[in-house]
């Protein structure tokens, strides 16, 4: 008969009568066994590929404005043998990653104006209340340019503000609260260094003091 299986290993049988000739009378059976069988088909089948899980995420290729990273999986879930066939689809795939704006630079993207906020720049407004309007300091901004990410930036003419990086400017020939004003930055996006500012002609300097 046919094998019982097309591979791994199947069985096969066959039979035979007692009858060339047949027994009659006083003639005995014939002698061994009617049927016999065998081993077939004994090698091994194929084995399809399979896709094992995608590992993780690479290290994005940059830290800001558009980067790219990969991932991979293997042909493992099972490897393909004896002939089978091999896994269907891409073995990588990838995928742009932290798209946001790059934080500015010190000093490059960074401009100290005190004629208003300027074309193509953020910026916070540096203020003092108490300043006589004379002083014109309403007019007086501290900027980044806008295709950069906010630094997180802030003025306080109160004093320094809760859970940021704060640098007090002091003017004390100032008669009035300089002493309260501090330039305020996120603690993570230290990108300001330390130094002076500077207003416009005819104003006191501002010393920034840790």
């Amino acid at each position: 008969g046919e094998c019982s299986a097309s591979c791994g290993g199947g069985e096969q049988t066959r039979s035979r009568s007692c009858n060339n000739p047949p027994p009659s009378e006083e003639g005995a059976d014939c002698s061994g066994d009617a049927t016999e069988s065998r081993q077939c088909n004994e090698d091994p089948c194929p084995v399809d590929g399979g896709w094992d899980d995608f590992g993780e995420w690479s290290e994005c290729s940059a830290a800001c404005e558009g980067g790219i990273q990969f991932r991979s999986r293997t042909c493992s879930n099972p490897a393909p043998a004896n002939g089978g066939a091999d896994c269907v689809g891409e073995d990588s795939e990838r995928r742009e990653c932290n798209t946001g704006a790059c934080l500015p630079e010190w000093p490059n993207d960074f401009r100290w104006s005190f004629a208003g906020q300027p074309e193509g720049y953020n910026c916070v407004q540096i203020l003092e209340p108490a300043e006589p309007d004379s002083h014109t300091w309403k007019d007086n901004f501290f900027c980044w340019t806008s295709n950069k990410a906010d630094p997180g930036l802030k003025w306080s003419f109160a004093g320094p503000i809760g859970g940021m990086k704060c640098t007090q400017i002091l003017e004390t020939a100032d008669p009035h609260t300089w002493s309260d004003n501090y330039k305020s930055l996120n603690q993570l996006n230290q990108t300001v260094t330390h130094g002076k500012t500077t207003s416009s002609a005819g104003h006191p300097t501002r010393q920034i003091q840790d």
